[in-house]
């Protein structure tokens, strides 16, 4: 019975032994894995960088006819990369971001994005151009009216009693001189223009370039004429001359209000009640379908704001840019 008993003892003691090694060894094999440190996450660099902003310029209208802004990215990296996978971020008002066209952007590549709010994710070239006949120039003042006034229009490049007339590129021109004078009627008017050979249809085209000489900061308001013989009544649309000779002046044809399937020409007139003289030589005459751009779905804040271009996966280094505030035609620029 004793001996049973000792080897009974000998026996738990055993098991109590093995029991606190088998404990100890766990407990040492679970600190080890506790104290390794996790691997940190390394984030790859954006090929994408904002390189610059513009909140506002009047000089660069989108193809609506109007002043949203514009941001220019680039591709830094030396390979093409699809835009489909980032996407551009403002305020947390804006939402969660725009999602970049699904197109390729070649290495070094740039694009421009207006910031117009209306969210178009396509783009294309400048194309239709279209290039009217004009055939004949003509003007109206007031000393035709009854009872008459002083005001005249005259030809002035090719001679006062000569509209039309060739460059020495052969280029049919025409060339006007108005000139307007108060002579007491309580109004003055004078005008000219220059028509087409036949109707042309602008509709599916949105501007109109002309070449022309206006003395540096002559205004002149243009109107596009249709057929129904009462251009005066059309919205005109106002330039300023650079002196240029025969520099390229180049408008929206959202800033005027003919009926575009069946243009007739063009008409100069001086600025109401502006009196004084008003040269112009006008040459080539196109209207054309303008590059589109894409527009982002948000706008830029004018006061300065945080501007995000990121990929949707968050694998990458966001390019984070805070621009200030830019004063009217100033742009924001990395370099």
């Amino acid at each position: 019975m004793n001996r049973l008993l000792f080897c009974s003892s000998l026996l738990v003691a055993s098991i109590l032994l093995f029991a606190c090694d088998l404990s100890k060894s766990l407990s040492t094999e679970q600190h080890a894995v506790d104290t390794v440190k996790p691997t940190a996450k390394v984030l790859a660099p954006l090929p994408l960088e904002l390189v610059e902003i513009c909140p506002g310029n009047a000089t660069l209208n989108d193809e609506f006819g109007e002043d949203p802004g514009w941001i220019e990215f680039s591709n830094r990296s030396s390979d093409s990369v699809r835009l489909g996978g980032f996407r551009l971020r403002g305020r947390e008002a804006d939402g969660v971001g725009w999602r970049l066209p699904d197109t390729i952007l070649p290495a070094q590549g740039r694009m421009m994005v207006f910031m117009s709010g209306r969210g178009i994710a396509t783009e294309s070239p400048a194309q239709d151009t279209l290039d009217p006949l004009a055939n004949g120039g003509w003007g109206w003042s007031d000393i035709q009216s009854d009872p008459p006034g002083a005001s005249t229009v005259k030809g002035w490049l090719f001679g006062a009693k000569k509209f039309n007339g060739y460059l020495k590129d052969k280029s049919l021109a025409f060339s006007f001189q108005i000139n307007l004078i108060d002579a007491g009627l309580g109004w003055s008017s004078a005008t000219a223009g220059i028509n087409f050979k036949s109707p042309v249809d602008a509709s599916r085209l949105d501007r109109i370039v002309f070449q022309a000489t206006f003395p540096v900061g002559q205004p002149l308001m243009i109107r596009l004429c249709d057929d129904d013989n009462e251009c005066w009544k059309k919205a005109p649309f106002q330039v300023t001359g650079t002196g240029d000779s025969l520099g390229e002046y180049e408008i929206p044809l959202s800033k005027f209000t003919p009926d575009f399937t069946k243009l007739i020409g063009l008409q100069f007139d001086p600025p109401p009640n502006n009196l004084g003289e008003y040269r112009l030589t006008v040459t080539r005459i196109r209207f054309y379908k303008s590059a589109r751009h894409p527009h982002a779905n948000f706008k830029l804040q004018r006061k300065g704001a945080k501007l995000i271009l990121e990929d949707t996966a968050g694998k990458m280094v966001p390019d984070t840019v805070a621009y200030p505030e830019i004063s009217s035609n100033g742009t924001w620029s990395k370099d």
